[in-house]
C-alpha cells in the first residue's frame, strides 16, 4: 500500500541520512570496533538499530554500554530490563554496570549529571579497549546541540562554545548529530521500536530541561518554526570559524616561542587580541593538567600583563608556575 511504502522511504530517508553523516565526518572505517551508548532512550535505540542496519557497509563488530546509575529505582531496572531484551533480540553484545552515582558525586563534588557522564565515558573506555574496538557511538542529536548551544549562549561563551556538541570528538563520534528527535521517534515508530522515557526529563529543575521543555518550544512558536535547524547551522558555522582561527593561532604559537615553557610578550603584544588569546589559551593547554579551572577572565588577564596595563603577576588556579614564563619583560604568568 501507499501508507507502507511511505514508512519504508522514511526509514531509508533516515538511515541515509546518518550514513551521509558518518561520510561527512569520516566517523567509520571499515571492520571499526564500535561502542555504542545504550541507555534505552529513543536518541540510543535508533542509534544501534541504525548502525545494526548499516553494519554491513561498514563490516562493524558492534556492542553496546548500558549504566545503572541507581537513582531513579525501578524505573532504572526497568530501562536495563529493556536494554538487555533489545540486544538480545538484535544479537548485539551487552556490557551493563552498576554504579552509586549520587555517592560517586559527592565524593567528587560534582553534579550528579556531571558525574553520571564522567563514569560513562570511562565505562565506554573500558569496554572500548576490553574489545579492541576503535569507536565509541552516542546519541546526541540536532536537538541536544540546539540546547547545548542556547545554554552555553545564555551563561556566556566564545567562538568554541558557539560551536555546541562536535561530530567528532577524538573516538568519540555522533551519528545522530544532524537528525532532529520528531525523525528519532519517528523511526522508531516506523520500525517497531520500543524505547523508556527517562522521568527526570520531565522536571524543569535542570536548565537543560528547561531549556527543551519551555525556552525552544517558545521560540518555536513564536519566532522561527525551524529554529532546531537554524540553530545548527549557526553552530556549523562557528565551528568553521573556530577551526580556521586555530589553525591561525597555532602558527602565531610558534612564532611567539621563546625556548622550552616560555613565550615572547613582545611578539604576544604584536598579534590581534583574538590571536593572542587563543596562543595563550594553546600554552595553558600544553602546561596545565586541566582547563577546566582557566577562565575567560584568566585569559583576559595575562592579556593585561602582556600589554603592561596590570602589575608584574597573574595568579592562575592550578597551574604549575614553574613552566609559566614570559621572557623578555621581567613579568610572570
Amino acid at each position: 500500500s501507499s501508507a507502507a511504502s511511505d514508512v519504508y522511504k522514511r526509514q531509508d530517508i533516515m538511515k541515509d541520512s546518518v550514513l551521509a553523516t558518518i561520510k561527512k565526518y569520516n566517523m567509520l572505517s571499515e571492520g571499526d570496533g564500535v561502542v555504542v551508548g545504550l541507555s534505552g532512550g529513543a536518541d540510543s535505540v535508533s542509534l544501534i538499530a541504525v548502525l545494526k542496519e548499516i553494519q554491513p557497509i561498514y563490516d562493524l563488530r558492534l556492542y553496546a554500554v548500558h549504566l545503572n546509575h541507581n537513582i531513579r529505582g525501578e524505573e532504572a531496572d526497568r530501562d536495563e530490563g529493556f536494554v538487555r531484551e533489545l540486544c538480545t533480540d538484535m544479537g548485539v553484545e551487552l556490557f551493563v554496570f552498576s554504579r552509586d552515582v549520587t555517592a560517586e558525586a559527592k565524593r567528587l563534588s560534582m553534579t550528579v549529571e556531571e558525574a553520571g557522564r564522567r563514569i560513562r565515558y570511562e565505562l565506554f573506555e573500558k569496554v572500548l579497549e576490553d574489545t579492541k574496538s576503535s569507536r565509541i557511538a552516542v546519541a546526541h542529536n540536532m536537538n541536544d546541540n540546539a540546547e547545548t548551544l542556547l545554554m552555553r549562549l545564555c551563561r556566556g561563551t566564545g567562538v568554541k562554545g558557539l560551536g555546541g556538541i562536535l561530530p567528532v570528538r577524538g573516538n568519540i563520534i555522533r551519528p545522530l548529530i544532524e537528525t532532529s528527535r520528531q525523525d528519532i521517534e519517528a523511526y522508531c515508530k516506523e520500525k517497531g521500536l520500543g524505547y523508556c522515557t527517562d522521568s527526570t526529563n520531565l522536571i524543569t529543575d535542570y536548565t537543560r530541561n528547561k531549556i527543551r521543555l519551555e525556552l525552544l518550544p517558545w521560540l518555536k512558536e513564536n519566532l522561527n518554526p525551524s529554529v532546531y535547524e537554524a540553530l545548527n547551522k549557526t553552530a556549523v558555522f562557528m565551528r568553521e570559524e573556530d577551526e580556521y582561527l586555530d589553525t591561525l593561532a597555532a602558527k602565531a604559537y610558534e612564532s611567539c616561542k621563546s625556548g622550552e615553557g616560555a613565550l615572547s610578550c613582545r611578539r604576544l603584544s604584536d598579534c590581534d587580541p583574538v590571536i593572542r588569546r587563543r596562543v595563550i589559551r594553546l600554552f595553558f593547554r600544553r602546561y596545565v593538567p586541566s582547563l577546566k579551572d582557566i577562565s575567560a577572565e584568566h585569559i583576559a588577564s595575562v592579556c593585561s600583563l602582556i600589554d603592561g596595563k596590570s602589575g608584574r603577576s597573574v595568579s592562575l588556579p592550578s597551574v604549575s608556575y614553574t613552566h609559566l614564563r614570559a621572557h623578555e619583560t621581567g613579568r610572570n604568568l
